[in-house]
């Protein structure tokens, strides 16, 4: 997609007669990590002082900790397998399946996702990263309110799509109807945290680097839209998509009662930031096997 993606050579192991090598699984051993480490001797005490402090971890945390000290470990569970070529056996151990803690599933979910967006979902145009923060002093709400994340992001791809129009020369008419508007194709996620892990609310999001004109009636359903690139976005672009974000957003936090007159006027001024990718980067066809290279 709109990061770069750079495949390592495979190492070579030989045999101790110097013949090529035979692939074979290797089961992984979490329980030899620092961080299996980390959590197996720090979980329960941890878990007590927030009792203590009266200050209970939600049930899907625990959870989540104790699904992965559980995960890849043979005494929980596994599963035969049977090599078809050479006929040997091996045990493959259960995985927790988590999405929070476990380095192994969430690798695996995220190369999954990668792959399944790339080779099915995402078409071959210029694509182009966006990222959007907000102050602090509004992530708590993001944090725990669906609603201002569904509006937050709507807000701030329908002024993305609103740009890319306008860097495509294209004229929308008031009497059109939406079905026959042109449209930008985009995925956003949230992300709860910073590089630091951080509490940091903010959205990705991936959008095409142009919008899509809806065929004609006559053309009948089976008919493919247009793609319409839109030429490079500039500073002076970014600085009006913020401006409409920021005015948008304030509207949206003032009519929702979550923020008032004052606050909306003072310091730090709404959006925090809006960025985009110098480039837009084109996907190819091909794409599974460098996503795949890229989790690893």
């Amino acid at each position: 997609m709109v990061a770069a993606v750079t495949g390592f050579p495979a190492r070579s192991r030989r045999r101790p007669h110097g013949g090529p090598a035979t692939p074979r699984y290797e089961r992984r051993r979490p329980e030899k990590t620092p961080l299996h480490k980390v959590i197996s001797e720090n979980l329960e005490r941890w878990l007590e002082c927030r009792e203590a402090a009266e200050r209970p971890v939600p049930g899907y945390v625990e959870e989540e900790f104790r699904g992965y000290l559980e995960c890849g470990l043979l005494c929980f569970g596994f599963a035969r397998a049977l090599c078809t070529g050479c006929g040997q056996g091996f045990v493959v151990a259960f995985s927790c399946k988590g999405r929070g803690v476990c380095p192994s599933c969430n690798g695996r979910h995220m190369t999954q996702t990668a792959a399944h967006l790339a080779d099915h979902v995402i078409p071959p145009v210029p694509v182009r990263q966006w990222v959007i923060s907000v102050p602090k002093r509004l992530r708590g709400f993001l944090a725990d309110r669906p609603a201002a994340v569904r509006a937050l992001t709507k807000i701030f791809l329908a002024e993305i799509e609103r740009l890319l129009c306008a860097a495509a020369v294209v004229t929308i008419d008031a009497d059109t109807p939406a079905s026959a508007r042109p449209r930008l194709g985009g995925i956003s996620f949230l992300h709860r945290f910073g590089s630091a892990l951080n509490h940091h609310v903010h959205l990705h999001a991936c959008v095409t680097d142009g919008v899509f004109r809806p065929a004609a009636a006559e053309a009948g359903s089976d008919a493919t839209p247009a793609f319409l690139p839109a030429r490079p976005i500039t500073q002076a672009d970014l600085a009006v998509l913020t401006e409409r974000v920021r005015r948008r957003v304030i509207r949206w936090f003032r009519l929702a009662r979550l923020l008032d007159a004052a606050a909306a006027e003072a310091p730090p001024s709404l959006p925090r930031g809006v960025r985009a990718e110098p480039q837009a980067a084109e996907r190819r066809h091909g794409t599974r096997d460098r996503q795949h290279r890229q989790a690893g």
